[in-house]
């Protein structure tokens, strides 16, 4: 590089479009390093975060790709446009699943615009993503927060009382599945019994599963 060209005054146009072409063209890493030289002159331009983090994710970088999604929606948020921020969001999903914080962030917005069952919906789609071993702990955040939500909802607390069980939590499993089990219909009932007679293994669960199975209490 020459001293000219060293010595050349930083065109935030120019370096922007140069950005947008490598990124169409799927050369991330340079758009990626362009967009972080507009960012490092320019760091208030939130809107360029929601830009900018997806680029984060392809390089691995994940946690600052979070943090820009978060301060994208952030700002939109301040300045009055919910559903925009919703929309990030759920952009964010896309691209890190496996972060509760995300899902925690819809809901909480959903709550907002009062859509509860939505909130809830989102919280159970992020526990889905979830299911290994090593995320249980924020399967578990998500789901007991979608029955703090919307305690008579009867998936919320069937996933809070068996993700209780895979945690040890026996005792609290059992007692959510005979509160759960008072809003349930038949097919529903059909699984809490189950649910139980595989929690405890027993003659009189065992009755307790056939006499819903075929009398449906």
């Amino acid at each position: 590089m020459g001293l000219f060209e060293r010595n050349k005054p930083f065109d935030r146009t120019t370096c922007l479009r140069a950005a947008s072409a490598a990124k169409a063209r799927g050369n991330h890493k340079k758009a990626l390093a362009l967009y972080e030289q507009v960012l490092a002159k320019d760091p208030k331009n939130t809107a360029l975060y929601r830009e900018v983090a997806p680029l984060l994710v392809r390089a691995r970088r994940g946690d600052e790709a979070w943090t820009k999604f978060r301060v994208a929606a952030q700002g939109f948020v301040e300045k009055g446009f919910v559903e925009k921020a919703i929309g990030i969001y759920r952009e964010a999903a896309h691209y890190l699943p496996y972060e509760s914080g995300v899902w925690l962030a819809i809901a909480d917005l959903q709550l907002q615009r009062d859509r509860r069952e939505d909130a809830v919906s989102a919280l159970l789609e992020g526990s889905r993503h979830l299911k290994q071993r090593r995320w249980r702990k924020q399967a578990l955040q998500l789901v007991s927060r979608a029955h703090e939500i919307a305690p008579t909802h009867f998936q919320a607390g069937f996933n809070l009382a068996r993700l209780r069980s895979k945690t040890g939590d026996r005792k609290g499993a059992w007692a959510l599945y005979e509160d759960i089990i008072r809003i349930a219909n038949r097919r529903q009932r059909q699984r809490v019994r189950a649910a139980q007679f595989l929690l405890v293994a027993s003659p009189f669960t065992f009755l307790r599963w056939l006499r819903t199975l075929f009398l449906g209490r």
